[in-house]
């Protein structure tokens, strides 16, 4: 080892501890990107929204609403009724 090269015990050592620390890093980096779209969007005007809205994934739209949205509750709206009915939907905005 004084000679600068890692036997292979070494090597395993130390690849398993720069896999956890790289690991860790792209953890990071997710939350990080996760974040970013919600930032962007925090205080923006409802045609800022609307335009940036479609450029989002489906886990940054789930994010942005959860960031918003307390609770949805669907209503009953009656028996055999099969089609989508938006007044059967409440929505409970976070204050």
């Amino acid at each position: 080892m004084a000679d600068g090269l890692l036997d292979r015990t070494g090597y395993a050592r130390q690849r398993r501890r720069l896999k956890v620390r790289l690991d860790e890093l792209e953890e990071q980096i997710a939350h990080v990107r996760a974040q970013a779209p919600r930032r962007r969007l925090k205080g923006a005007y409802f045609w800022e929204l609307e335009a940036e809205w479609q450029q989002l994934s489906l886990d940054e739209q789930r994010a942005v609403l959860a960031d918003h949205i307390e609770r949805v509750i669907i209503k009953p709206t009656g028996p055999g009724l099969k089609r989508f009915d938006p007044t059967a939907v409440e929505i409970h905005w976070k204050s």
